[in-house]
């Protein structure tokens, strides 16, 4: 396998592994919050990273891959562009709103059913644009490949490409436009926020990741470009998810989790530990 797939390949894996495990921490410490469109981003953008991975997944990297494994990835990563930027759109939303609850002193109860949009909207978008891509490739067989980085499945027409990037460019600019009056809004009023550290600490995460989705932005753009991106740009893709592992890992409350969890099993007496109660077999 060249190095530039080996790069791909760990990138994504990384991305998706690292999101899973923070997931899961703030899932079941009693003392991490996160509203269900934090989780939402997570899972998008690990499916995003599995989708990419589909090939080595399966044991088909280094081979000419089976027709059914290969429509349903060439589906998949065209329809995870529309999924990653929708729920990333979802947080930036909810994290606005949060804010504006925290500054006016309101409840966000009555927008229960608005939250519960934030959620479904992503996951119903990308149904249908997978759903669509895959009766697709079934209706034309041809068109499915293997790209000619060698990394994932892909269809010969541009269309697909095409379609995907635009809707990935106009979600990243929703978001950047978010990102700006979030940004404003910080300004303004930092010390009001500062009063309630998980609502400050979020939206300075969010931001931080603002950057990165300008440059998820350029990256949609030369996608958009009748040109050969190389291998680079995708690789470049592959290093979001992890940025994103990086920007959300570090928070505090993520950490220490994890600190209470190592020291409460250097507590555990040595007689009561038993063969495999720390995953050793």
């Amino acid at each position: 396998m060249l190095s530039n797939a080996v790069a791909f390949y760990a990138l994504q894996l990384i991305g998706a592994s690292g999101l899973v495990i923070i997931a899961f921490t703030a899932a079941l410490s009693s003392k991490i919050n996160r509203h269900p469109s934090w989780f939402s981003f997570c899972t998008s953008w690990i499916i995003a990273c599995l989708s990419y991975s589909l090939l080595l997944l399966s044991g088909q990297a280094n081979a000419d891959p089976s027709y059914p494994i290969c429509a349903t990835q060439a589906a998949l990563i065209y329809a995870a562009p529309a999924l990653t930027g929708a729920s990333t759109l979802a947080m930036f939303i909810y994290v606005y709103f949060t804010m504006q609850s925290v500054l006016s002193k309101s409840d966000l109860s009555h927008t229960t059913r608005f939250r519960m949009l934030l959620i479904i909207i992503p996951y119903f978008i990308w149904a249908v644009i997978f759903v669509a891509l895959f009766i697709f490739s079934a209706k034309a067989p041809d068109d499915v490949q293997k790209a000619d980085n060698d990394y994932y499945c892909n269809f010969k027409t541009r269309i697909p490409k095409k379609t995907s990037s635009a809707i990935a460019c106009i979600l990243t600019v929703v978001i950047i436009v978010f990102e700006v009056i979030i940004g404003i809004q910080l300004r303004r009023s930092w010390d009001g926020l500062a009063r309630v550290p998980s609502a400050m600490g979020m939206a300075v995460r969010v931001m931080i990741f603002g950057v990165v989705v300008i440059l998820a932005l350029a990256l949609s753009i030369i996608y958009l470009l009748p040109i050969n991106a190389g291998p680079s740009v995708d690789i470049t893709l592959a290093i979001i998810p992890v940025m994103g592992v990086i920007i959300f890992g570090s928070q505090r409350d993520i950490i220490n989790a994890w600190k209470f969890w190592v020291s409460d099993q250097r507590k555990l007496p040595t007689s009561r530990v038993k063969p495999g109660s720390l995953g050793l077999q």
